[in-house]
């Protein structure tokens, strides 16, 4: 601390003059932790009015867009129909391509699944427990044990992975062995295919030719 540029020499000073710098001070700690509140304040007031005004705009966006999706999903289904009555497509299809007469616009309707798994499957995994208990010790039969123990894991959700369940029934399949067939054939029958949701995706050919998407999402953006 200084006076008229030179340090002053608190030991010369009075037990009042100590007392009203501290005050001093203490009042310039407040002043700048009441300033530093306020502008925190400020900017969580601002993040807040922003983040409700995009949450207010995103809501009415993806209503849009569900709307969207639904009437034109509805009015393409008995197209489809119609082209599988002439051949022009098949039934169960993954994806129907429409377009325009110049093939200029184009719309593909993909249907997304994912595979599944009914209770059958606990049938098929016992078959592969006792076939891996059946085995003699040796370098092959503990690798492929390993291995097919892998498949037949659980993951953190305790859902078996599809994925996996089909490499079991490939391996299963190319080593032959009774019990291991069983198992692939309960695993087979117990896995199936559910729809979760239908896409719309739209493209167009730019000056160019060259097929462009049109983006519905944010992310394309």
């Amino acid at each position: 601390m200084k006076e008229n540029g030179n340090a002053i020499d608190l030991s010369k000073l009075s037990k009042e003059e100590l007392n009203a710098i501290l005050l001093q001070a203490e009042a310039l700690k407040r002043q700048e932790k009441e300033k530093r509140e306020k502008d925190e304040q400020a900017l969580a007031d601002i993040e807040n009015e922003l983040v409700l005004g995009m949450f207010d705009e995103a809501r009415k966006i993806s209503n849009a867009i569900v709307t969207f999706k639904q009437k034109w999903i509805d009015k393409l289904r008995p197209l489809v129909d119609e082209k599988i009555k002439y051949n022009k497509a098949k039934a169960d299809q993954e994806n129907y391509t429409f377009k325009t007469a110049n093939s200029e616009l184009k719309v593909r309707m993909r249907n997304n699944r994912r595979s599944r798994y009914d209770d059958g499957i606990q049938a098929g995994i016992g078959f592969a427990k006792e076939w891996m208990q059946s085995q003699v010790d040796g370098e092959k039969s503990k690798r492929l044990m390993s291995y097919i123990d892998d498949l037949l894991t659980k993951d953190q959700k305790g859902n078996y992975s599809p994925d996996n369940l089909l490499k079991f029934i490939k391996k299963a399949e190319k080593e032959g062995d009774e019990l291991l067939l069983k198992a692939s054939e309960c695993i087979k029958k117990s896995i199936y295919e559910e729809q979760t949701s239908v896409s719309l995706l739209l493209t167009e050919k730019d000056d160019k030719g060259i097929e462009r998407p049109l983006p519905l999402s944010a992310t394309k953006a």
